[in-house]
């Protein structure tokens, strides 16, 4: 990954994220396996948030608690405020709309509105037929994780799909068990034995997949916080895709 890179982009088809780089342009809470904590940080930065409605100012500093909190039950705290410009249009970059980017360059997260999002989630199934205000709410858990974690790792370089892991194993874990029993449901995936599914192709090819396949290997019993931790530390490196060829 290039240590220029400008973006991580929630694409609207798929809430795949990809990487654009500065050269070419709750009452039921899930805790993870073998928390440190006891799932309150130490402390929450800075939250700030502009250009949002009453409503969307609620859903997503619900959001962005949430994702700092599943972090702070690995012992990991978020390490800069978290930043949201909220835009009444899709994301665009390159052509692609987007429910949201993270840019690491200005540190701020760009978040297409609720309106935008729910339009552009009614033309992909596999979100469709969630409840909004909770699917949008799970966008904001998945962009600052992207934040959080890119703190973490600082200037070292981890595949797209190291990102993607972490960003989706939170933002499903942060669903309520019904929402993400109707999201998981018709992908059927099973807990990857190995960490051999979790490349960039296959991320391209189904990131829907990609994302219910790092949840059940995430949340299988050991990992969790085990696998965040290591990913952080450099313990565990997800293959490249040019070791399959």
């Amino acid at each position: 990954m290039n240590r220029s890179a400008a973006y991580l982009i929630s694409i609207a088809a798929s809430l795949i994220l990809v990487l654009w780089t500065g050269a070419t342009a709750v009452s039921q809470q899930t805790s993870l396996h073998n928390k440190r904590l006891s799932g309150a940080p130490s402390s929450i930065p800075e939250i700030a948030i502009a250009g949002a409605s009453a409503e969307e100012l609620a859903v997503i500093r619900s959001g962005a608690e949430r994702s700092i909190e599943l972090f702070a039950q690995c012992g990991l705290e978020a390490l800069d405020p978290i930043r949201v410009q909220v835009e009444n249009d899709a994301i665009g970059v390159c052509g692609v709309d987007a429910f949201g980017a993270f840019d690491t360059k200005a540190q701020t997260i760009r978040l297409a509105s609720t309106k935008a999002c729910r339009a552009m989630a009614k033309t992909n199934p596999a979100y469709a037929s969630l409840p909004f205000i909770k699917f949008y709410e799970s966008i904001v858990v998945h962009e600052v994780a992207h934040q959080i974690f890119r703190s973490h790792i600082g200037e070292r370089s981890v595949s797209l799909a190291t990102h993607e892991y972490v960003a989706y194993a939170l933002q499903i874990t942060s669903l309520p068990p019904d929402v993400r029993q109707t999201f998981l449901k018709p992908l059927n995936t099973k807990p990857p034995a190995d960490l051999s599914p979790f490349v960039d192709m296959v991320l391209l090819m189904s990131p829907e997949t990609f994302g219910a396949l790092a949840y059940a290997h995430f949340s299988e019993f050991g990992n969790g916080c085990r696998i965040l931790t290591e990913i952080i530390e450099g313990k565990i490196s997800f293959p490249s895709s040019e070791e399959f060829e």
